[in-house]
């Protein structure tokens, strides 16, 4: 995210692509402790594993998000929030519920793609 924000800051007077791809939320399951510190709570070792990992990447993209806003470039930037597959079941870490199936399958829970564009 801070390469990306340094990115933002230098390019901010023309025209540039971003492709900004970070591991989480994605195996291996691993986390920083400033995130775990966060998602305390959760018993799960897995569980918690993953929503450190969520806590992590939603910074992330919060920071990049804040960075257009401060440049003035928010309303002349196409974000796209993209995910590449269902949830690695076998893990343990999480669910596709309430879909069928998970990651590497043609379920939903498999092949559905959330995105956002902003």
């Amino acid at each position: 995210a801070s390469e990306a924000v340094g990115f933002i800051e230098k390019n901010k007077t023309k025209p540039f692509f971003l492709y900004f791809a970070p591991n989480a939320i994605h195996t291996p399951l691993h986390a920083l402790d400033r995130y775990l510190d966060r998602v305390a709570g959760i018993a799960n070792e897995k569980h918690r594993l993953l929503a450190a990992m969520t806590v992590a990447l939603d910074d992330a993209t919060g920071a990049i998000l804040a960075k257009l806003r401060e440049t003035g470039l928010e309303r002349d930037t196409l974000v796209v929030f993209l995910s590449d597959n269902g949830c690695p079941v076998m893990t343990g870490a999480g669910s596709n519920g309430p879909l069928n199936g998970e990651k590497v399958t043609y379920f939903e829970g498999g092949i559905r793609v959330p995105f956002i564009l902003h």
